[in-house]
């Protein structure tokens, strides 16, 4: 009996060192830097008395991501008081998004809607200043025929909640798609209020049209109220191979609104124009939506 239980132990560290080199003879998916908290976020004015929890995190890029490389990024949000030397957890959620691949860093606003006896503790700590969070980010990377790659963090802070935001804004999904080449990539301000920040379609001819927003102080603000945005910013019209045929500043009539609710499908709509160097873009709009993280 004890020579078996030997046998199946040397049999279980040999799968588990071959798993282990097979996995580390494998390219990866992406070099993942570690995502920070910007900002933790407790709203009572959510409905049915609920309280909304909003986090802000500032995801890096992935440097050389492979080829077909899909990011998700998660946070955990765990609500505690502290009562003496103990902390008792008193509510809880978490949140998901599927992320662009890009090359520069993304503020993510991960939303989360706490249930009625969460939210009703999370109040009586507030109001006795005992209420604390505790916040686990979460960063995955993955491409078929790759290793895995991974990156995450935590946070423990004092949290208070307050009343409605100023300027109310949409908790928008960073990245929405339709087929392979369309896609909206929305970022977030400081303070948490979701912008767009690119947008590519494809047009005639095989082209790619592309809006860039430049960070300009409220261009492509997203309202809370779903009500479409006008956009300016720098328009570049791609040829198939990807060649610059055309760069010019967006014309009147970009705009793009987000319904506020689940699944928060966007439409980006642009209008008809002449670009120099390249046949005219006919006007258009598209519907587009946010990927399952669970797929």
């Amino acid at each position: 009996m004890q020579a078996h239980a030997y046998r199946l132990l040397f049999a279980l560290l040999f799968l588990l060192v071959s798993s282990a080199a097979a996995g580390a003879a494998q390219p990866s998916a992406g070099a993942l830097k570690s995502p920070t908290v910007s900002s933790v976020r407790l709203t009572g004015a959510a409905t049915a008395g609920r309280i909304a929890v909003q986090v802000l995190v500032r995801h890096a890029p992935i440097a050389d991501p492979a080829a077909g490389t899909r990011s998700i990024g998660s946070v955990t949000v765990v609500l505690t008081r502290f009562e003496g030397d103990r902390n008792h957890t008193i509510g809880g959620a978490s949140a998901s998004h599927v992320l662009p691949i890009v090359t520069t860093s993304l503020n993510v606003v991960y939303a989360m809607l706490l249930s009625a006896r969460q939210s009703a503790s999370v109040r009586r700590a507030s109001h006795d200043g005992t209420l604390h969070a505790l916040v686990l980010i979460d960063q995955r990377a993955q491409a078929r025929g790759h290793a895995p790659g991974r990156s995450g963090g935590f946070l423990q802070v004092s949290a208070r909640l307050t009343g409605a935001p100023r300027h109310p804004s949409l908790a928008a999904p960073p990245f929405l798609t339709l087929g392979a080449r369309a896609k909206v990539i929305i970022g977030a301000d400081a303070v948490g209020r979701s912008i767009l920040e690119r947008a590519e379609v494809p047009i005639s001819g095989g082209r790619l049209l592309v809006l860039t927003t430049g960070g300009a102080a409220g261009n492509g603000l997203l309202g809370a109220d779903g009500a479409a945005s006008a956009l300016k910013g720098m328009v570049h019209v791609l040829a198939a191979d990807g060649q610059q045929l055309a760069v010019l500043p967006a014309p009147p009539g970009f705009t793009f609104a987000m319904h506020p609710q689940a699944p928060q499908a966007g439409v980006l709509v642009w209008p008809t124009f002449a670009a120099p160097g390249t046949e005219p873009v006919a006007a258009g709009q598209l519907t587009l939506r946010p990927p399952s993280a669970k797929r």
